[in-house]
């Protein structure tokens, strides 16, 4: 019988047996930013506690505009906590690109990066 392990059970397994080593390392202004598992953890659940406030369910569709960062692996996993389905917008597409996405995937929300706002903005117009 195949295994029902998940991204998200896999991740919560990885965090009981090691929850102070270190899960991520991002570069920010030049120094890095080292997270570990626990607070990975706690951001994800505040992540998936405030999708869940804002109305999603499972099979639901949220669209990511976020640089590579810690804040887009924390939407990553909460979206695969809920069961929602992540549509990645690469923040080198451009206005037009981001636009098909958007009307061919159906998502009606989006988490954007500050730097990438004016895009997506111009993308909806």
């Amino acid at each position: 019988m195949p295994s029902q392990e998940t991204i998200y059970t896999r991740f919560q397994k990885i965090v009981s047996r090691y929850p102070d080593n270190e899960a991520l390392a991002i570069l920010h202004d030049g120094r890095y930013e080292l997270i570990s598992y626990r607070e990975l953890d706690e951001r994800v659940r505040r992540f998936s506690f405030a999708l869940v406030e804002h109305g999603f369910k499972t099979g639901d569709k949220l669209g990511i505009l976020v640089d590579n960062s810690i804040e887009w692996v924390t939407a990553d996993l909460a979206c695969a906590h809920l069961g929602i389905i992540v549509i990645p917008l690469h923040t080198s597409y451009n206005e037009h690109y981001v636009k098909q996405v958007i009307t061919h995937s159906g998502f009606k929300h989006v988490v954007v990066g500050e730097q990438h706002a004016d895009k997506l903005a111009k993308a909806l117009q």
